[in-house]
């Protein structure tokens, strides 16, 4: 069984082949690995995971949903919900409508805070973050996304050139676009494909991606 490493089901199926559904040639190894395999490892792997789903049948599922609903507040125009997580571990999260930005007291105490500290980490999401969301273009894997603005950008540079930093950029776009989008910045980390590929500190484009 080959699974894509995104599947909420790679959690019970275990003995399946976990694969990055955006990369050909890793599908392609994957099938000629477990054309190869032994037939009775293939009979082992086989009767584990039939095991498992037998356990875990569509009934269970749906009632589990069920009382998830029963027990999730259902005042749902007082809250807001949205995505955080990487890879398969993204989950959603539910916080209330009326989350503000922070007032003056909490800015001056976070800046305070970050003049004195010695060491720092940024996790920013390309859009929706340091550029926005094209609601017709949101799950297109090969668009490209928005360019940055001129203040994002100047921000960016800012954060990467300061020694006490650790910047990353994650994002769903590919290794490709996200390697050409941010070419001009050193020091820059970046998670592609929703954080299943991941580069330490880019600098012109010569670091390789590793897998999660």
């Amino acid at each position: 069984l080959i699974l894509s490493s995104f599947s909420g089901s790679i959690s019970s199926l275990v003995t399946s082949t976990m694969v990055n559904p955006y990369n050909t040639l890793e599908i392609a190894k994957a099938i000629k690995n477990v054309v190869r395999e032994p037939i009775e490892q293939k009979i082992a792997k086989f009767e584990h995971d039939f095991e498992s789903v037998k356990k875990n049948t569509v009934k269970k599922w749906v009632d589990s949903w069920l009382c998830d609903l029963i027990r999730a507040d259902n005042r749902t125009n007082k809250s807001i919900i949205m995505s955080v997580g990487l890879g398969k571990t993204t989950r959603l999260l539910k916080t209330r409508s009326d989350f503000h930005l922070l007032d003056d007291q909490i800015k001056n105490s976070i800046a305070k805070a970050y003049v004195n500290s010695k060491n720092r980490i940024f996790i920013l999401d390309n859009e929706g973050t340091l550029g926005p969301i094209d609601p017709h273009k949101g799950n297109d894997v090969l668009y490209q996304g928005t360019g940055l603005t001129t203040a994002a950008t100047n921000i960016l540079h800012e954060l990467c050139h300061d020694t006490l930093n650790t910047t990353y950029i994650v994002s769903g776009r590919s290794v490709d676009i996200m390697k050409e989008k941010f070419k001009d910045f050193d020091n820059l980390g970046i998670a592609a494909d929703n954080g299943y590929y991941y580069a330490c500190n880019q600098i012109q484009q010569k670091t390789e991606f590793s897998k999660l």
